[in-house]
């Protein structure tokens, strides 16, 4: 068996762990905004630029699965549109999901969709092929996810009223490696992104203006470490052994190129040209927050490390329930309730838009 098999058969657990966790009345996520996260930039003053929508009949409020065919092949995604909206350009977050999961678990665990309502946002979800479903994550020609998400933008830019100055893209894990593929490859698109348990800077990225990036990590990750490689977990179903919860993740068994998470996040501030060490403040008693300021074109990289954290989405009501489960706290650890990766993204991203 594979590592992505392996990987595939977690996301199943997951999906049993987040109807078990739905269904037993977990907490309701809240949507009120932190205060802020740092200072207004210049390029939170960039005017909206409305896109070809904007002139056309404002489609319904609300969550629909679109469809749209991309070299051959029939692709699907949801798209979220706020309530009272029409004829005022929208941002949009892309909401990417991990290997082996889709689009419900992504919309579940991150609650992207009741803030949009709130903020007034699109929230678009699109979903990976295969099985297990998964991204090309790969910088190179002819990559059709990255043809998919394109077109998926032309369309909603076309259908809806966007700001496309304001185009976002986050991710958990595999979603997170293919929102930092999309910082490479479609920089004059995408003006910042947000990643959970998954970054890279692929050989050959070369994007037209440093890139805001946002970043979340557990040190007790034990899916994909936060010293690099394979984690326990997954080496473990790998090899038919149990998944035990107090296994330690580093030094990893095999780092399967992998490097270690602050490296990786250093190879985004070095070539930024950020400053070299981070301002560091406590964003909550166990998260540590590393602010790289300092960087080419306003932009920023803020670093969030969770001392206790797994392989999870900080803030998610559904993964802190499922982090109370035995089966959800050996494979996937635990969820901090002390910062909301989804309300710090969308308030990271506020600060930014792509110029032209």
């Amino acid at each position: 068996m594979t590592a992505r098999s392996v990987l595939w058969l977690i996301g199943s657990l997951l999906i049993l762990l987040l109807a078990a966790a739905c269904s037993s009345g977990g907490k309701a996520a809240k949507t009120t905004l932190p205060a802020g996260i740092a200072s207004p930039t210049p390029l939170a003053a960039v005017a909206p630029r409305a896109s070809a929508g904007c002139a056309a009949a404002a489609p319904a409020g609300g969550a629909t699965t679109q469809q749209i065919s991309i070299a051959g092949v029939q692709r699907s995604y949801r798209r979220y549109l706020p309530a009272a909206a029409a004829g005022k350009p929208l941002p949009i977050v892309i909401n990417i999901h991990g290997l082996g999961s889709n689009i419900d678990q992504q919309v579940a665990l991150t609650a992207f969709e009741p803030l949009a309502e709130q903020q007034k946002l699109i929230v678009l979800t699109p979903q990976a092929l295969g099985a297990p479903s998964r991204w090309d994550t790969e910088q190179r020609p002819g990559n059709v996810d990255l043809q998919f998400i394109g077109a998926m933008l032309d369309a909603v830019e076309a259908a809806a009223c966007v700001d496309e100055a304001r185009v976002y893209s986050t991710g958990l894990s595999d979603g997170g490696l293919m929102s930092s593929l999309l910082a490479c490859a479609m920089s004059g698109r995408i003006a910042a992104i947000g990643l959970v348990s998954g970054i890279q800077r692929p050989a050959g990225c070369s994007p037209q203006r440093a890139m805001p990036i946002i970043v979340f990590w557990g040190k007790q990750d034990v899916i994909l470490p936060f010293c690099g490689g394979l984690g326990p977990a997954l080496t473990a179903l790998l090899s038919g052994t149990p998944v035990g919860s107090a296994t330690p993740a580093c030094p990893p068994v095999n780092q399967a190129g992998f490097p270690p998470v602050e490296d990786a996040v250093a190879l985004w501030t070095k070539a930024e040209g950020c400053d070299a060490k981070p301002a560091v403040a406590q964003a909550g008693s166990d998260v540590e927050e590393r602010t790289f300021a300092g960087c080419r074109d306003g932009a920023m990289v803020r670093f969030y490390v969770v001392a206790d954290g797994g392989h999870t989405w900080p803030g998610s009501a559904v993964l802190e329930a499922v982090s109370k489960t035995k089966a959800g706290a050996a494979i996937f650890g635990y969820t901090t309730d002390q910062i909301d990766a989804t309300k710090a993204i969308w308030s990271f991203f506020t600060r930014y838009a792509v110029a032209r």
